[in-house]
């Protein structure tokens, strides 16, 4: 069996989930939690490059399908 493959919403690239930070969007409510487990639409970034330029409103809205506020961007991992 292989191991997942996720792209990365800010340099496109393919990786192995494992290597990649997950932000999800909570399916009950506005909010979003970084983890790997749990469900709910998820983007995923390089972590050694891409996790600043993943927080950007515009870049998550497009990622997970729905508004986000500014205030609702986690702030730490």
């Amino acid at each position: 069996m292989s191991e997942p493959v996720r792209r990365c919403v800010v340099c496109k690239t393919r990786r192995p989930q494992r290597e990649l930070l997950r932000l999800r969007s909570h399916p009950q409510g506005k909010t979003l939690v970084w983890g790997h487990r749990g469900v709910g639409r998820s983007a995923y970034a390089c972590p050694e490059t891409c996790q600043a330029a993943m927080m950007e409103p515009a870049r998550l809205a497009r990622a997970l399908k729905r508004p986000i506020s500014p205030d609702e961007i986690p702030q730490t991992i």
